[in-house]
């Protein structure tokens, strides 16, 4: 995987970046403007020449489809005038690096270790650790299913005595189906209101981070996948793999 950060004022277009990894194979792309989730792209080219060494290329455009595409008129400059981007530094770091940090079974390989479940109306059964379709990584994933019976699952973390911080969690999702809500969510004390991201419908593995929290000395997190879902068919799902903490 492979983050590409850029910096931009509030509303300004944002900058198009096209390259691809050195001495590497990168299957996914992360995008953010000032450390905001942006985009993600996922690839699957597997042939050869996509295995070759390669280079990282930054390539100033206007317009696109995350900004939209300005009239000429708008970006139009006096006769020798120039439109420049300024490359401040480019970092590389591997994942699970020093900007990741560790989280007790984020791939739900060993089961619900690390992980609870809590549930208002005992439909917790709705939330477990299988290899249906595959994990992102591994070969297990959390899922939160039921054959048709309405469910509501909250499976979360705990993480405390955290240095003080801005924090972050990514994970990976797939989902489909009909929900009446279904969050990826983080707080900082057991009865605090969540920071949500709301999850839409992701046919592959797709990242999601919550909002960034601001953290005390010896703070608290506890964080995770909160989903209510109706009467349905069996087709309701959520899959979360690779959790990850990370601390800005």
């Amino acid at each position: 995987m492979l983050d590409v950060f850029a910096c931009g004022r509030s509303g300004g277009s944002h900058p198009q970046l096209a390259f691809s990894s050195h001495y590497a194979y990168a299957n996914s792309i992360v995008f953010r403007l000032d450390k905001d989730f942006v985009s993600t792209a996922t690839f699957g080219h597997n042939e050869t020449e996509f295995q070759q060494p390669h280079h990282l290329i930054l390539n100033l455009a206007i317009g696109g489809n995350w900004c939209g595409h300005p009239s000429p008129d708008a970006i139009d400059l006096p006769w020798g005038a120039k439109k420049t981007m300024e490359v401040e530094s480019v970092c590389w770091y591997q994942p699970g690096g020093a900007q990741s940090l560790g989280l007790t079974n984020a791939g739900f390989e060993q089961g619900l270790t690390g992980w609870d479940t809590w549930s208002p109306n005992g439909t917790g059964s709705a939330a477990i650790s299988e290899t249906y379709n595959g994990g992102h990584s591994g070969s297990f994933h959390l899922t939160h299913w039921t054959s048709g019976s309405p469910f509501e699952a909250w499976t979360y973390q705990t993480k405390s005595g955290l240095q003080a911080g801005t924090y972050k969690l990514r994970a990976w999702f797939r989902k489909g189906g009909t929900f009446d809500f279904a969050r990826f969510q983080v707080k900082t004390c057991g009865s605090c209101a969540a920071s949500v991201s709301d999850l839409g419908t992701y046919s592959g593995y797709t990242l999601v981070e919550t909002p960034a929290v601001t953290v005390p000395a010896n703070g608290y997190l506890e964080f995770g996948l909160h989903s209510k879902a109706p009467t349905h068919n069996g087709s309701s799902f959520i899959h979360m793999d690779d959790v990850e903490r990370v601390r800005l």
